[in-house]
């Protein structure tokens, strides 16, 4: 049984020392690339192998917290964690995520048009790489030509608040007590 704690104790401690760096990395943007993400998901496979034989190699410690005001308090930890989980609003990933997971799958030339992209910038860029323009999706061609997909991204999608002054112009309607909606399309010039 000895063997099993100690097996199981630098397991665990190993798995949540690697699972927690990979882990803040990936938070901050720091990496968060195929390695990190591969090792974070698979350290995590191996925490939970290694969490299973801490608590067999200590049963009558992890049983002692089931009695009692302990019980009392896990269970509400447990029931509240499940309430937050019901009660969330379900209706898949955020907007962002969704809208982020579609550019990478646009072709280049349609992320190019989608974004109104500065063709010339991009083209300048990637000739400062050493990159010919091709064709592809847009995670194929950062994949294909050594770039992150948050970088290429980066220079599709303009910048928001980039730009210079805009001019726009909408029609509205009128509501009693002289409130009213309008709504218009601007363009901006740099």
């Amino acid at each position: 049984m000895k063997k099993i704690r100690n097996i199981g104790t630098t397991a665990t401690i190993f798995a949540f020392v690697v699972s927690g760096l990979t882990g803040a990395l990936m938070f901050a943007h720091i990496a968060r690339g195929g390695g990190v993400k591969l090792i974070h998901e698979y350290m995590g496979v191996v925490m939970i192998a290694a969490v299973v034989l801490h608590i067999i190699a200590n049963w009558r410690a992890f049983a002692s917290y089931f009695k009692g005001a302990k019980l009392a308090i896990i269970c509400a930890a447990l029931l509240g964690s499940a309430a937050v989980v019901a009660l969330t609003p379900k209706g898949g990933a955020p907007a962002i995520r969704a809208t982020y997971n579609a550019v990478q799958n646009m072709s280049m030339a349609q992320a190019v048009e989608a974004f109104e992209t500065d063709t010339d910038a991009l083209v300048a860029w990637l000739a400062e790489r050493g990159i010919e323009p091709s064709g592809g999706t847009v995670r194929e061609f950062a994949e294909q030509n050594g770039l992150s997909v948050d970088e290429l991204i980066s220079q599709i999608v303009p910048k928001m608040g980039a730009g210079g002054n805009g001019q726009g112009n909408g029609n509205g309607r009128g509501m009693r007590n002289g409130q009213g909606r309008g709504a218009g399309n601007g363009q901006g010039a740099n």
